[in-house]
């Protein structure tokens, strides 16, 4: 089978480059996969586009555009795969006009709870569904906003096991990575704790920096990081799936998250972590782990159990499924 997946992907950072990157490298075992991508790459079977920062999207869809018909026909591609529902799920549109491909979408969080919620992007968003020929959600509550417009299936992200495992360092950090936007609000961890590691990046970067924390930007040795901090936090109001967690579990970090959907199917509360409901309760959660080694060593233990149900080799076998019946 021939494939071509449209989105992210490295050297970008993030949850969709990720999940593309394994997703691929699990496929091409027996599958040809290419990949349009964000910007510039040099790796076969990557196809560049030009997407400066401002106006990104505007010009991934202009210089893709052509691109896309051209990879389509050249290597005879038997269906399309959007990562994210704007852009990538217009230009799969696109793409399935052209040429008469089936086309999969899979919305990865922020597409539907945030991207959908702007007026502008519910309009668009709402066509670009209902042109596809399967949706993929990657938790329950994303799949139930989803269903609404096209056959939905759920496909949980994996955590790599190989890179993501428990190693002998001094564990010192109470630790966030993720973006830094106001959905994440990273503000309830830099408020409940004094100096947390703050791994990441974004537009609320300068207004957290007025908070006591340690900021380190983007990193890529996130496994390193897990492995000598204390906790895992992830604050956030809105998520899609929270990928970091099952990392964190895999590495041995007990977690603690903010009770929501999406993240409430990871992590189950008192068994591989805590969840909260209060930003005023996050200081005490923190607390208990750290001075409780009995419930520290029971978080690792199971969260260790957890992350064995999720696997990169499970969430391509899923997908290569929903590609056969598609094309049946």
């Amino acid at each position: 089978m021939n494939i071509l997946m449209i989105g992210m992907y490295p050297p970008n950072i993030g949850g969709i480059a990720t999940h593309i990157y394994y997703l691929k490298k699990e496929l091409e075992k027996n599958h040809n996969v290419y990949v349009l991508n964000y910007g510039k790459s040099k790796e076969e079977k990557i196809f560049s586009t030009f997407a400066p920062r401002k106006f990104r999207g505007f010009f991934f869809l202009l210089s893709g555009g052509g691109k896309i018909i051209r990879i389509i026909r050249k290597y005879d591609i038997d269906i399309i795969h959007s990562h994210y529902i704007l852009p990538p799920g217009l230009m799969g549109v696109f793409g399935k006009f052209f040429t008469k491909r089936k086309l999969i979408i899979s919305a990865h969080g922020s597409d539907v709870n945030i991207l959908m919620e702007k007026r502008y992007g519910r309009y668009i968003c709402k066509h670009v569904l209902k042109k596809s020929d399967y949706l993929i959600a990657n938790s329950k509550n994303v799949a139930e906003k989803l269903s609404r417009y096209n056959r939905t299936e759920i496909v949980y992200n994996g955590v790599d096991l190989k890179r993501f495992y428990p190693r002998n360092y001094k564990r010192e950090g109470i630790t966030y990575i993720g973006a830094l936007t106001k959905e994440k609000s990273v503000d309830t961890l830099l408020k409940a704790w004094k100096d947390p590691w703050i791994i990441g990046n974004g537009p609320e970067r300068s207004n957290l920096k007025k908070l006591e924390g340690k900021f380190f930007g983007y990193r890529h040795d996130t496994e390193e990081i897990l492995n000598k901090s204390k906790v895992l936090v992830l604050p956030s109001k809105k998520e899609g799936f929270g990928m970091v967690l099952l990392e964190a579990m895999a590495c041995g970090t007990p977690v603690i998250a903010r009770d929501i959907p999406g993240v409430n199917e990871i992590v189950k509360n008192d068994y591989n972590g805590f969840l909260f409901k209060k930003d005023s309760e996050l200081k005490g959660l923190i607390e208990k782990i750290l001075e409780n080694e009995n419930l520290r060593k029971k978080f690792v233990k199971n969260g260790l159990k957890t992350v064995k149900n999720f696997t990169w080799e499970k969430t391509a076998e899923k997908v290569l499924r929903i590609y056969e019946r598609v094309i049946d």
